[in-house]
């Protein structure tokens, strides 16, 4: 039997990508508790900014060597983080790691992610540990396959089933789960959707972002991964969203600590928080590892 592979990913607590269980509870449902679809009826795009002219007109600020202080004053919050995630997902190679938890009714979930982006590959891995544990494994190329992961109690790893294959193409995969696994951020961040309290700052020679997020528009998508990810018996409703997001002077995300309040069906509703931490490397190129790699979170 040849040895399994594995990769080690040494991350701090905190984070989104993303990750199982969302965060939040917005609406006040009523007394019968069902399954509505609040979401049904909402276009994403409708909440989402025409960002061409922004990106222009930073590259024209940006050629100018303009200081951090010149664009904290050109550009609103939304703005900034619109052009720091432009920017990013330039990078032929990048790698995200997250760590964070959720907690609901008195019970914590781990959650943990890994993505890499090798050129026209992408690798996404989710894991959410605790009472329930759930996993899933994406490679998207041409199309995505993922899996289904099997819990060990004996080691806490995740071992990834062969038979749990599936196979979609790429727009059906969105359609199903709000987004591919090409993109950092899952939530629509716009003028529609940051909320007045919304604020900038420079600390340590990097923009420091502080979004409140509009909790029902900003996760039109995002709902739709936590409720395939998480195996919810309901859509999440919630309550806020508030994302941390560091951006260092060329402009490329280096980390976001999102913090959300939800509603989440699981056996009952729950109210729920989680909080996530999500470290971004860039250039470096990663191979993209097979089905019997382990990842092991440290």
């Amino acid at each position: 039997m040849s040895r399994k592979k594995k990769i080690f990913v040494f991350t701090s607590i905190g984070f989104l990508s993303v990750a199982t269980l969302g965060i939040g509870g917005y609406f006040i449902y009523d007394l019968v508790r069902g399954n509505p679809d609040i979401y049904g009826d909402l276009v994403a795009e409708d909440y989402m900014d025409d960002n061409t002219q922004l990106f222009a007109d930073y590259e024209t600020l940006r050629a100018s060597s303009a200081t951090l202080d010149t664009y904290q004053e050109t550009y609103a919050p939304h703005q900034l983080f619109n052009i720091a995630l432009h920017e990013s997902q330039k990078s032929e190679f990048i790698k995200l790691e997250t760590r964070g938890n959720v907690n609901a009714a008195g019970l914590k979930q781990t959650v943990l992610a890994y993505q890499l982006r090798n050129g026209d590959e992408y690798f996404y891995e989710s894991i959410s540990k605790g009472l329930f544990s759930v996993g899933k494994r994406f490679y998207q190329g041409e199309d995505v396959t993922w899996y289904s992961g099997k819990f060990s109690l004996f080691n806490s790893n995740y071992y990834w089933k062969a038979d749990s294959e599936q196979i979609i193409s790429i727009e059906e995969f969105k359609e199903v789960w709000g987004f591919d696994c090409s993109i950092i951020s899952p939530y629509i961040v716009s003028s529609h959707t940051s909320l007045e309290a919304s604020d900038t700052s420079i600390s340590d020679g990097k923009l420091q972002l502080s979004l409140h997020l509009d909790p029902l528009y900003s996760v039109i998508e995002y709902s739709k991964q936590m409720l395939h990810m998480g195996d919810l018996e309901a859509w999440p409703v919630f309550e806020s969203v508030k994302l941390d997001v560091s951006i260092n002077s060329d402009f490329l995300i280096e980390s976001m600590n999102i913090t959300e309040y939800y509603e989440v069906k699981k056996i009952g509703w729950h109210n729920a928080k989680g909080t996530l931490d999500i470290s971004c490397a860039y250039g470096e190129p990663g191979s993209i590892p097979d089905v019997d790699t382990l990842i092991t979170y440290n």
